[in-house]
């Protein structure tokens, strides 16, 4: 795990000390990640990542896939017996971002497509553990700020509104506070 953090803090340093005169202008890249659903407590886990890679199709229009890693875990007790049940999702799928205005403030909004896998623990009323998976999409839609560190990095604190495209289900949808980082690459 040591090799693996200083592997992603020297990447990040070099990208954050190359001369590189690259936001959002057409024919640059953007890497990043960003989380959210962050929680700890007493017998309780979840966390989401989106890392990403996109590309300026045109000035300040970047397009490019997303993965979602999302995991959860839960102290459960039944019948006087104590487990823990966990919970992933991975995927993988489309996103457009646009960035509006000049300078090192720019209004953000984007839209993204997933394609996800589920798998859960589960507990039947025998106290059974047994394990639950599903294919669905999610669509999402979001709006927020990004401000540019310098011309290589950003912060950004988007506001998503998420909803899971199952037929099966009855899904209101869901809102999102995701904070990450971009890096942006040019010529």
């Amino acid at each position: 795990m040591k090799k693996i953090t200083f592997l992603f803090c020297a990447l990040v340093g070099f990208f954050l000390t190359t001369q590189l005169n690259a936001q959002t202008d057409q024919g640059r890249f953007t890497v990043g990640s960003s989380f959210a659903n962050l929680s700890f407590s007493k017998g309780s886990v979840s966390v989401s990542l989106y890392p990403s890679v996109g590309y300026f199709v045109v000035d300040n229009l970047a397009v490019g896939l997303s993965l979602t890693a999302a995991y959860g875990s839960n102290d459960f007790t039944f019948n006087a017996a104590s487990t823990n049940l966990k919970s992933t999702i991975l995927g993988v799928g489309p996103y457009v971002n646009y960035y509006f205005g000049e300078g090192k403030l720019k209004p953000v909004i984007g839209a993204s497509f997933s394609y996800l896998h589920q798998s859960n623990d589960t507990i039947d009323i025998n106290g059974n553990i047994g394990k639950s998976k599903e294919n669905y999409t999610n669509a999402s839609l979001g709006g927020g700020i990004a401000y540019f560190i310098n011309d290589n990095v950003s912060v950004n604190g988007i506001v998503n509104y998420n909803r899971d495209l199952r037929a099966d289900v009855a899904n209101p949808g869901s809102v999102n506070v995701n904070f990450g980082f971009q890096i942006f690459l040019g010529e």
